[in-house]
């Protein structure tokens, strides 16, 4: 999802790293105002996708677990359904109750409520609203629907105020279709990845898991969360969009490669798509883990 700044720890033992082990396919909006597409593992071949249109206003991306649609929303809070062959747009959502107030910063689908969350004025207000649409067995009350929820605030993990803190970027775990639960992951302004797990739907209780340790331009990221709990994230460095996988245990985030073959470009938002081998490896792998434990 897109952040305004990250914050990523340089790799410096090889033995924590993630690797490129497993690939998903990376969704991503140019500068251009059109839709790109890359292999994680081998994000220095990027291709377009489609035209936006700047008046589109599109500032980040998603993937409804339920049914692998890909979405983007504007700056506004309107989403839109996006084609991941072509980049046309349709159907989506319109906040019709509330007004989203401030420049939407980033958002993510609630894989456990079937909603949408909305984060503008970097955390400040924070949004849930309902879509044009819902998996069983959730439901659509009244669709646009905006319903206000706290701001954030953030903590350190021996529980010490961190103030005057903003959100950069937000995903959910679990992105499939209706899972028992989900973990709500945040990247903020001061450095950190943290989780947000007790009580649940609490905002103001954002308890760092590590700093990240390398400070970002405020432009050209994005942060997303795969099925297999893999973070990704974008954020230009000189002027060069790199690509980092996050371990949500440590926080540690590890170098995949620059994007290439985009001169001029940066990028904002990310959406994470497993590729097919990489979805059924890991549900063999679950069903294997499931298994032992019933033994």
């Amino acid at each position: 999802m897109i952040s305004r700044s990250l914050f990523l720890l340089p790799t410096v033992a090889s033995g924590l790293f993630l690797t490129s082990a497993h690939a998903v396919t990376i969704y991503t909006i140019g500068s251009d105002n059109s839709f790109y597409s890359f292999d994680s593992a081998a994000p220095g071949t990027v291709t377009q996708v489609g035209a936006a249109g700047a008046a589109a206003g599109y500032v980040d991306v998603d993937i409804y677990g339920a049914n692998g649609a890909l979405y983007a929303i504007s700056g506004s809070g309107a989403g839109s359904q996006i084609n991941r062959t072509t980049g046309a747009s349709s159907g989506g959502w319109k906040p019709n109750t509330n007004p989203i107030t401030g420049l939407v910063t980033t958002f993510d689908f609630n894989p456990v409520a079937d909603r949408v969350r909305v984060i503008s004025n970097g955390g400040a207000s924070n949004y849930r609203l309902q879509p044009d649409f819902a998996s069983a067995p959730q439901t659509v009350t009244t669709p646009g629907a905006v319903t206000v929820d706290g701001g954030f605030s953030f903590t350190s993990s021996s529980a010490i105020a961190r103030p005057g803190v903003n959100v950069m970027g937000a995903a959910y775990t679990n992105p499939g279709n209706n899972p028992s639960s989900t973990i709500l992951y945040t990247l903020s302004s001061d450095g950190f990845l943290n989780s947000h797990t007790t009580p649940a739907g609490t905002f103001g209780n954002g308890v760092a898991v590590s700093p990240f340790g390398l400070g970002f331009t405020p432009t050209g990221s994005g942060f997303d969360i795969d099925p297999t709990g893999t973070g990704y994230a974008l954020a230009n460095v000189g002027g060069v969009t790199n690509l980092y996988m996050i371990d949500l245990t440590t926080g540690i985030g590890t170098l995949q490669g620059a994007l290439g073959n985009t001169p001029g470009l940066t990028f904002n938002g990310l959406a994470a798509v497993p590729e097919p081998s990489t979805a059924l490896l890991g549900l063999l792998g679950g069903l294997a883990l499931l298994r032992r434990r019933r033994m």
